[in-house]
């Protein structure tokens, strides 16, 4: 070299060599999947432990960011280089002259996958964004969550859902009544994808250097289901009492019970029609909230970062806010009934709902005992509505009498949504109850088989018989008047 480079004359230099290397494309890949319970946290909420299994499914529609961190003068700024659904054959990116490309073809992958190809060197990070469009829907914030963070690796979790993001979600709903029940539960897809989409972004940036082809890892999100919430309303018959002209046919407080028969936690009566004509019937119920979730603490989403909360580790507990009961075609009396009252709201409930009580269908509202907060496993008081009839035999009376409570709306500290039943939408009279209603009847029946039927028929027609004589009795003796 040294030789060579003598020969030149004064005026006469040169430049190093370059040797310029042409590696393999740069690339990019991972997938979304969900992940199954395989345990519980030290508060006993379920959870994953995210690595994926050969029985955990991949999940399609996840939209899936490259995102370049740039600091300018101190200030970090985030740049979308590309963006693909996992499972999709499209990929929108910026190239090097800023110009957008929108929904081009790109490479083909299988279920659940992405890949992002030819991106500059730099610092990045990769966002998940699911529960945003209607692929993912079903797959939304308020369902699910980033499950356990493992870190890179070929089959490991390595993004947590943004906080202040999960925040606005559990804001969102943490008082349901039946406007937002049933926003939850996808009656209203516009709005749930507004307010439940959520994100989550690998928690260590990837440096990408300019010989290096890639990470040298997948980048994967793993899904875990959030722990249910399950607020149910229990209706029973506490006691039943039947007078007709002083006597007592049926009292339980004392015993009395003959003809009583309990089926399902209702009641029937078996009775003749002379017995049950202008009897008063008399039906005391039981009413409690119990909670049937699963156990959540804010520790699940915020992992004791008290910006988000203090005593995170506390399980999360789930109340009835308001419950309504429909006595029906029993008699409601005030002063009997010194747990509830009437007058309610109509506006939290649904449209056909709000519609049959102010067209004079009675509700009454509980104002005590059955509001406490509880954690699951746990259920509130016991408080008891008194409802009476007179009884009348024949005419529109068909002697079925149905008790109806639900919970019209409720309160749960982390928003999560009753996955089996919505309130504030139990139409009385309808039978097409969820969990959070609870129904009681007592149906009464002439005695069954046979000799009942020939009983029944037979003093049908004495009954008729004496009208008809009665009619001519009292003819005979308007004419001897004359």
């Amino acid at each position: 070299m040294e030789t060579y480079v003598e020969t030149y004359e004064d005026d006469t230099d040169r430049a190093p060599g370059l040797n310029l290397h042409l590696g393999g494309e740069r690339n990019m890949t991972g997938y979304v999947w969900e992940d199954l319970v395989t345990g519980q946290d030290m508060d006993g909420v379920n959870i994953g432990d995210g690595i994926r299994r050969e029985n955990e499914e991949l999940k399609s529609g996840v939209i899936v960011q490259l995102i370049e961190l740039v600091n300018i003068e101190g200030r970090e700024y985030e740049y979308i280089w590309q963006e693909m659904e996992t499972g999709g054959r499209e990929v929108s990116y910026m190239d090097r002259r800023g110009k957008l490309h929108e929904n081009e073809r790109g490479v083909d992958v299988g279920t659940g996958e992405y890949i992002f190809t030819g991106y500059v060197p730099g610092r990045y990070i990769v966002r998940f964004r699911y529960g945003e469009t209607e692929k993912t829907i079903n797959l939304n914030g308020q369902d699910y969550k980033s499950t356990t963070y493992v870190g890179y690796g070929e089959n490991t979790s390595s993004a947590k859902d943004n906080k202040d993001r999960r925040l606005e979600v559990i804001n969102y709903s943490v008082e349901q009544t039946n406007e937002k029940g049933e926003i939850l539960a996808g009656n209203n897809k516009e709005e749930l994808l507004r307010n439940t989409w959520m994100y989550a972004d690998t928690e260590e940036e990837m440096i990408i250097g300019i010989k290096e082809e890639g990470p040298g890892h997948k980048v994967n999100l793993g899904l875990i289901k959030r722990p249910i919430s399950k607020l149910v309303a229990i209706k029973e018959v506490n006691g039943i009492k039947i007078s007709n002209r002083g006597i007592t046919l049926i009292d339980t407080s004392n015993g009395i019970n003959s003809g009583l028969k309990e089926v399902n936690g209702s009641y029937e009566i078996e009775l003749d029609d002379e017995l049950i004509n202008g009897a008063e019937l008399e039906v005391d119920f039981k009413i409690r909230v119990e909670n049937r979730g699963e156990k959540d603490t804010l520790y699940n989403y915020f992992e004791g970062d008290e910006r988000y909360g203090s005593n995170q580790h506390k399980i999360i507990t789930t109340r009835a806010n308001k419950v309504y009961d429909y006595p029906g075609k029993l008699g409601f009396d005030a002063s009997k009934n010194g747990s509830w009252r009437e007058g309610v709201e109509t506006n939290i409930v649904k449209g056909e709902v709000k519609e049959k009580i102010e067209g004079g269908i009675l509700a009454v509202e509980a104002t005590e005992k059955l509001y406490e907060e509880l954690e699951p496993g746990e259920s509130t008081e016991e408080i008891t509505m008194t409802l009476s009839k007179i009884l009348a035999v024949g005419g529109s009376d068909d002697l079925n009498y149905v008790n109806e409570v639900e919970i019209i709306s409720r309160i749960n500290e982390v928003g999560r949504r009753d996955e089996e039943s919505i309130p504030g939408n139990y139409v009385p009279g309808s039978g097409d109850k969820e969990g959070d209603t609870g129904v009681s009847e007592v149906t009464m029946y002439n005695p069954t088989g046979d000799e009942g039927n020939t009983i029944y028929y037979i003093v049908g027609i004495v009954a008729s018989i004496m009208l008809v004589t009665g009619i001519v009795l009292i003819q005979k003796k308007v004419l001897k008047k004359k």
